[in-house]
């Protein structure tokens, strides 16, 4: 049996993920649309955390805020440059995308998945021009499906907290990518490569800062080590395989709207009176129900059900 757990289509079309008798996607978005062509399993299965890598030890608290996470560099004129529509009578260029729909996108509080965003594009240059465009599989097909809304997004949620001083003590570690944002470079403190750095630092954080609608990594590891979320607020998270139909607001995360940024605030200092009374334990749910052996433990489960 030939298992495929995907984390990023690397700008291919969903429907070329073929050919696994058990295919699972990090994303539920990516279960739209999606069809096995033999009639094999598919289902939406989020990563876990590994207890033995991530605890809570109690530290004292550096930092009221981390970000755990890379952000993409930001748009060079060669890649502005790169044409979607190169037609006798009309041009149209990645850069004129990212000017009608980069802002427009990262303010809508829901995401669609990576050929949702395409087939808008292929629409709107239709609506332009009359001509029906074919954006194959390849880096511009990837930079609009996925990298244009992942970087305005995590850019305006960053920027958000900082405008408005909701932490003030805040920490940026990921790729070097963040020295070269002005508004994020004083913030950055380097490369984080193993469980015990990453464990490490959760552990001096009241929270960790998760802008995207998605399960990642980083909200299982920081939950399991005892250190809730603050993300932004979307109307996915109620949805299939939204963060709020695994875990409750006010006690494993708290959310904001980018246009209410002061309520967190009010969140913040409530929710901070129920950890220091110990009426929440955030790493609980995560012990009982999303560690990697409970994962396998679903994967062992649907292999029997295929092979009945």
């Amino acid at each position: 049996i030939h298992i495929c757990w995907l984390v990023d289509l690397a700008g291919r079309k969903i429907n070329e993920i073929q050919g696994s008798e058990l295919t699972y996607f990090f994303g539920p978005q990516w279960l739209k649309g999606y069809q096995s062509n033999n009639g094999l399993f598919f289902d939406f299965l989020p990563p876990g955390s590994s207890l033995d890598h991530y605890h809570n030890r109690n530290d004292s608290k550096e930092y009221d805020a981390c970000f755990l996470g890379h952000i993409p560099l930001p748009w060079d004129q060669q890649l502005l440059e790169r044409k979607i529509l190169d037609h006798p009578d009309q041009v149209i260029n990645f850069g004129d995308v990212v000017e009608t729909f980069e802002q427009d996108w990262a303010l809508r509080d829901e995401i669609g998945n990576n050929d949702d965003y395409i087939d808008h594009i292929v629409g709107w240059v239709r609506g332009k021009s009359g001509v029906t465009i074919e954006i194959p599989v390849g880096p511009l097909r990837y930079d609009i499906g996925c990298r244009l809304i992942r970087q305005s997004r995590r850019y305006l949620y960053m920027k958000a907290l900082l405008d408005n001083k909701v932490f003030p003590k805040l920490g940026i570690w990921g790729s070097e990518n963040w020295r070269r944002y002005e508004e994020f470079q004083y913030l950055y403190h380097g490369f984080l490569s193993t469980p015990q750095e990453m464990n490490d630092l959760f552990n001096r954080s009241r929270y960790v800062l998760h802008e995207g609608v998605g399960l990642h990594f980083r909200v299982f590891d920081s939950l399991a080590a005892g250190v809730p979320l603050i993300i932004r607020e979307s109307k996915n998270d109620a949805e299939f395989g939204g963060l709020a139909t695994y875990f409750s607001e006010g006690e494993h995360f708290l959310s904001f709207d980018l246009a209410s940024v002061e309520v967190l605030k009010e969140k913040i200092e409530i929710h901070q009176r129920r950890i220091t009374n110990s009426e929440i334990d955030v790493s609980r749910i995560i012990k009982e129900k999303h560690t990697w052996r409970s994962r396998a433990e679903k994967i062992i489960n649907d292999i029997g059900d295929f092979l009945g």
